[in-house]
């Protein structure tokens, strides 16, 4: 697979330090499963909203503001239910380039725990 660090651009390299961030710099296994798969939700929920712009409104059933917003949510919980269900793919090499990015931010290594890191 190569090392997926120096194939990332700089966004990419940002958005996966934050998405570790949020779940206050992740040290388990869990927290990094955590952080990928919510990572991959958050890019799948925007792969999703092009999809749903396409769709129009019902006159019967309102429209209005409140579907808009609606919509949104919609679209977010699929994403959510994407990731959680086996995703796309990314989770993978996500959770390997956060488990990269936290070792080299504190200087060390981590060792994999699982036969899916090694």
């Amino acid at each position: 697979m190569g090392n997926i660090m120096n194939n990332m651009t700089p966004d990419t390299h940002l958005a996966l330090l934050q998405a570790s961030e949020q779940k206050a710099r992740p040290s388990t296994p869990s927290h990094v499963d955590e952080a990928a798969e919510s990572f991959e939700a958050m890019f799948v929920t925007q792969m999703l909203k092009p999809m749903f712009e396409t769709v129009g409104i019902d006159d019967i059933f309102g429209g209005g503001k409140g579907e808009e917003v609606f919509r949104d949510f919609l679209t977010d919980e699929y994403g959510k239910l994407v990731a959680k269900t086996g995703g796309v793919g990314l989770a993978g090499p996500i959770k390997q380039a956060l488990i990269q990015a936290q070792a080299q931010s504190t200087g060390g290594t981590i060792t994999p725990t699982t036969p899916e890191e090694k």
